[in-house]
């Protein structure tokens, strides 16, 4: 599975090889999967999601994303996913102090869909799951 995970991430940085991905970390949080779970009936894909500070990073870890914090597209309009990692690397991922970056790779239902494009997909509350958490670098 983290083989598999980490090709696919590599395969959508499009112009930023060589990538190496230092570590892939299978998130498990069985309330924030309950709740995402009651919107998946409509279907579900993979995409990345970057958060700039350690803290933000945690708190999805521990309570998943939480629309009420988002700001971008206005208070409470909901959570932005890249279907391309290339997207998020380009100035939405957190760098550690070590160098290394940090991405989500995340499920996401068609559930409560407020924006939807070639480039990314905004969805309302519960409707995203941080699956695996990535750090790799450049």
């Amino acid at each position: 599975e983290h083989q598999a995970v980490a090709e696919y991430f590599a395969s959508t940085l499009l112009a930023c090889t060589p990538v190496r991905v230092r570590s892939v970390t299978r998130l498990h949080n069985a309330e924030v999967y309950r709740r995402y779970s009651r919107t998946v009936a409509s279907g579900e894909t993979l995409m990345f999601h970057g958060c700039k500070t350690a803290r933000n990073e945690e708190g999805i870890i521990r309570r998943g994303f939480d629309v009420s914090c988002c700001k971008s597209g206005g208070a409470r309009y909901g959570t932005w996913l890249a279907y391309s990692a290339t997207y998020s690397n380009a100035g939405y991922v957190r760098v550690d102090t070590s160098g290394l970056r940090h991405i989500f790779v995340c499920v996401v239902s068609y559930h409560q869909v407020v924006r939807d494009d070639a480039t990314m997909r905004v969805v309302g509350q519960d409707c995203a799951y941080p699956i695996w958490l990535l750090k790799y670098d450049l």
